[in-house]
């Protein structure tokens, strides 16, 4: 029997002659292993998106074993609350009223007084109403404010105790230079630097922090504290971290260098005054 051309090329395609055209079982696995990686990859964007846009609110538990203690705290808290900015309003009321008290000396505790007042006013009055209200959540634009202004005056009180350090130690060791030397300009300047210190060492890790997907939106604390914040991400925080590592220690050694040498040589400068019996 004579085989036509035409059976022969049948007989090719039948038998899988062509497998040249189809990709090995090697190439079929790297395939789909590369696709596997990029669904991967697009679904840990997606999951990050999500939570990116899905947290818009925390929710404060507070003391979450206390819940029925919620009205007895909330007096406990309402009674001392007060007294923080009524005795605060009361210092820089005198020192302000009286032309006499108007110098350079007493400007630092005024303005130490008003800077204690907005730092207590930035977590108790929401703690207050979270005591009370079934509500406990705060939105994430509000949380991340409180963050920021917590931290950043807190950090400014800690460099205005140290400037406050140096005015007590030019007023002590050196009084007969102490008005040519901490004039209103320089006063003034100290206690900006102190505000505009604080906001400078904190505004990088806020806004890192805000940048963090979180995985969640219960947040195991009475206020928007840094380290409850960086627990609820899911992405790396090594670097929020590294940073928080090295702004703590710059702003608490550095503070209490400056604050401990002045007192140092206000205390060496007091022994050796002499005495009125010598």
């Amino acid at each position: 029997m004579k085989t036509e051309p035409w059976m022969f090329s049948y007989a090719r395609y039948s038998t899988g002659d062509l497998s040249e055209h189809r990709p090995s079982g090697e190439e079929e696995e790297e395939r789909e292993e590369e696709e596997e990686e990029d669904l991967n990859v697009l679904m840990q964007q997606g999951m990050m998106l999500a939570n990116q846009s899905s947290v818009r609110e925390f929710v404060l538990l507070g003391f979450p074993h206390q819940h029925h203690l919620g009205f007895l705290l909330f007096l406990v808290h309402l009674m001392i609350y007060p007294l923080v900015p009524a005795g605060n309003v009361v210092i820089i009321a005198i020192t302000w009223a009286d032309h006499h008290l108007r110098t350079p000396m007493n400007f630092f505790p005024r303005s130490f007084s008003f800077l204690e007042i907005c730092f207590t006013s930035v977590i108790v009055p929401k703690m207050l109403v979270n005591f009370l209200s079934e509500d406990k959540t705060i939105s994430f634009a509000g949380c991340i404010t409180q963050a920021f202004f917590y931290l950043s005056l807190g950090v400014s009180e800690f460099l205005l105790l140290a400037a406050m350090s140096v005015d007590c130690y030019v007023a002590i060791c050196y009084p007969l230079h102490y008005m040519a030397i901490m004039s209103g300009r320089v006063c003034t300047l100290m206690v900006l630097s102190s505000w505009f210190g604080g906001f400078f060492f904190i505004i990088g890790l806020i806004v890192m922090i805000s940048w963090l997907s979180c995985g969640s939106k219960i947040l195991n604390h009475f206020f928007c504290d840094l380290g409850p914040l960086v627990s609820l991400s899911c992405t790396n925080t090594h670097l929020v971290e590294s940073m928080d590592f090295l702004v703590a220690p710059v702003v608490l050694m550095g503070s209490l260098a400056i604050t401990v040498v002045p007192y140092s040589y206000i205390v060496a400068t007091v022994i050796c005054i002499p005495s009125a019996k010598e």
